[in-house]
C-alpha cells in the first residue's frame, strides 16, 4: 500500500526583499507498481514576505542632497564665505542659505561641486572648505570675453555636525544670466 511520508521542513523565503515562496516536500512510499500511488501533491507552497530593512545585505542610504545658486555678492574680495541665496533643492535641510554652509546630519562619504561663472575678462579664486581645511581649490580666468564657467568637485568623509562651505581665496567676479549660474551642490553618497 502506498503512503505519503511526513512533510519535510519549510525552505527559506525565495526572495530576500519583498514577496516570495516557501516550499516543503514529501515522498510517496510503497509505489512498486503502477496501481499503487499516492493521491495529492508532493509539494506545498506558501507565500512569504521578508522586510527589506531587516535584510542585512541591503544598504539603506538616507537621501541628503542640495543645490544652491546665485551668490549674495557678484563681486567679492579675498577670504570671504560665498553665500548662495537661491536654494533649488535642500533634501535633508543641511544647507543654510543665511550663512552658505552645509551641516552634516548623517556621517558618511559626500561629494560637493562648485560651478563658477565669471564676468568677461575677469577671474575667480575659490575653494571648497571642510571644517576649515581646503578640499579643493580653483583659480579661473576668462580671457576671451565669453562669460565662461568652470567647475570643481571634491569628495570627503564627514561626521555629524561637520560644516562644508565655499570661500574666496582671492578676488572673484561672478556672472549670472538666464543660462549660466554660479552654484554649490552636494550629496551623501555612502554611509
Amino acid at each position: 500500500m502506498s503512503a505519503w511520508t511526513d512533510w519535510g521542513s519549510w525552505s527559506s523565503c525565495s526572495d530576500t526583499c519583498g514577496y516570495g515562496l516557501r516550499e516543503r516536500y514529501r515522498n510517496c512510499s510503497g509505489t512498486s507498481d503502477m496501481q499503487n500511488f499516492c493521491v495529492g501533491s508532493d509539494v506545498q507552497n506558501v507565500m512569504c514576505k521578508t522586510s527589506c530593512n531587516e535584510n542585512r545585505y541591503q544598504l539603506v542610504v538616507p537621501v541628503i542632497y542640495f543645490y544652491a545658486k546665485t551668490p549674495a555678492q557678484l563681486t567679492m574680495t579675498s577670504v570671504l564665505d560665498v553665500i548662495f541665496t537661491s536654494v533649488n533643492v535642500n533634501e535633508g535641510q543641511g544647507y543654510n542659505p543665511s550663512n552658505g554652509r552645509f551641516t552634516v546630519s548623517v556621517a558618511g562619504l559626500y561629494v560637493f561641486t562648485v560651478q563658477h561663472c565669471i564676468q568677461s575678462a575677469k577671474f575667480s579664486d575659490l575653494e571648497i572648505v571642510h571644517q576649515g581645511k581646503t578640499l579643493q581649490r580653483a583659480v579661473y580666468q576668462d580671457g576671451d570675453d565669453l562669460y565662461s564657467c568652470s567647475a570643481m568637485q571634491a569628495f570627503t568623509m564627514a561626521t555629524m555636525a561637520d560644516e562644508i562651505w565655499v570661500k574666496t581665496t582671492g578676488e572673484c567676479y561672478f556672472y549670472e544670466d538666464g543660462v549660466r549660474y554660479t552654484s554649490f551642490s552636494g550629496a551623501l553618497i555612502h554611509t
